[in-house]
């Protein structure tokens, strides 16, 4: 899931790794580029706020392993 979309679904993890990505401004200030500010593993879950909010997905979501 990319940041921005529309959230329609809560995800629980229940194996394997997703890198949870922010966008931030890059050095120069021209170009957003996404930072990964956490690692989610099984037992872990996440799509809830975008739900409860009822807002766009705040970060982007990245499989690291299967």
């Amino acid at each position: 899931m990319k940041y921005g979309d529309t959230g329609y679904k809560f995800y629980i993890m229940m194996e394997g790794a997703v890198g949870v990505l922010l966008p931030t401004r890059g050095a120069t200030g021209d170009k957003t580029v996404e930072h990964e500010v956490a690692t989610l593993a099984a037992g872990d879950c996440f799509g809830e706020l975008a739900l409860l909010n009822d807002q766009r997905r705040s970060a982007s979501i990245l499989c690291k392993s299967a």
